[in-house]
């Protein structure tokens, strides 16, 4: 759902008006409001990340599933405060603002991918600073409960990681020894997400989440 994968996607939710109706509300957390372009550019945003140039609308699976995604980010922002959030180093921003840009064929067409998207370059680099912050404290906070055991790593080992590497591979697997501590993260990971989904459900009880219909 949201780590890894999704955990890609965790950014700040802006506040707009609804002057126009691009702009108009479609769902609210509490007091604060998601929009049309909140969801639309969130759509151009993951095709940008992906070294896409971004185009067209999302349809009405992919602007329900960007629309659930926003909603579940504005309840953790508001869960998480301020003084909190632990410091994220810029070199590791820049790094990952770097990746995306090689996923482009030239400087031009990175630059012409962020016009697309609506966002300017200080815009993109908060939205992974946020990305990064909340996944850290994401971690920080499942991580724990999260621990696998030794027969979760053999079992898939023998049962998913075996046969897998057999069916594209004419060597034989390497031994358990040397890939335990990948598939150990593997199966973590895949809890996180698992704890994760449980915990942004008991939030939402907590909170007053409105979905407007078209």
């Amino acid at each position: 759902m949201l780590a890894a994968s999704c955990l890609g996607a965790f950014l700040a939710v802006s506040v707009r008006a609804p002057a126009e109706t691009l702009d108009r509300v479609i769902a609210s957390v509490d007091y604060q409001a998601i929009t049309e372009r909140d969801v639309e550019i969130e759509f151009r945003f993951e095709q940008f990340l992906s070294g896409k140039q971004p185009a067209g609308k999302p349809d009405a699976q992919e602007r329900k599933i960007i629309l659930d995604r926003l909603v579940e980010q504005t309840i953790l922002a508001q869960e998480i405060p301020n003084s909190t959030l632990p410091s994220v180093p810029e070199e590791a921003v820049m790094a990952d603002l770097k990746e995306v840009q090689k996923k482009f064929s030239s400087a031009d067409a990175y630059r012409t991918a962020l016009e697309a998207v609506g966002l300017s370059q200080d815009q993109v680099l908060d939205r992974i600073r946020r990305q990064k912050t909340i996944l850290e404290l994401i971690d920080k906070r499942l991580r724990p409960q999260a621990w696998v055991e030794s027969s979760e790593v053999e079992k898939y080992y023998n049962e998913t990681f075996v046969p897998a590497f057999k069916q594209h591979n004419t060597e034989e697997p390497p031994a358990l020894s040397e890939v335990e501590g990948k598939i150990r993260e593997i199966l973590m990971q895949q809890k996180i997400n698992k704890l994760l989904e449980q915990w942004i459900n008991d939030l939402k009880t907590s909170h007053r989440v409105e979905i407007r219909s078209n």
